[in-house]
């Protein structure tokens, strides 16, 4: 019998096989959704997607004001029952114009989810927006 020594130049291939199977598995599993907007409000506006996380992640709204005003609370809500409720504290978003703000929420069990935008005046606020959403 003879023993069949394994060089590198064999291992190679199976090396390269290995690490492209655990990368891409990995990248299988995760999922990642985002849209860009703009928003134009005086009090209160929604997301107008909301998704369906099928386990714990994070969302992230990022925005950029094209005017000055006042500064914005961002919040998330989650789908319960037959309405929306609340998900954690709001994060305050700058009303500078240019400043861009992210807000970056970690969400801890699957649910449906959704952005709220809010101001405490009734001042116009506009500007851009990004939602993402990763788990």
């Amino acid at each position: 019998m003879s023993k069949r020594i394994i060089t590198r130049r064999r291992m190679l291939p199976i090396v390269g096989f290995v690490l492209t199977f655990l990368l891409s598995t990995s990248l299988v599993f995760a999922e990642t959704h985002s849209y860009s907007s703009t928003y134009d409000m005086s009090k209160l506006v929604y997301s107008k997607q909301s998704y369906n996380m099928t386990k714990a992640g994070t969302m992230t709204c990022t925005t950029t004001p094209t005017k000055n005003h006042v500064s914005l609370l961002i919040g998330v809500q989650y789908h319960a029952g037959a309405g929306w409720a609340m998900y954690g504290a709001d994060k305050t978003a700058s009303g500078k114009k240019g400043v861009k703000t992210v807000n970056k929420f970690t969400i801890k069990k699957a649910n449906k989810t959704r952005f709220v935008l809010r101001t405490s005046s009734r001042s116009n606020c506009k500007g851009k927006v990004t939602f993402k959403w990763d788990w």
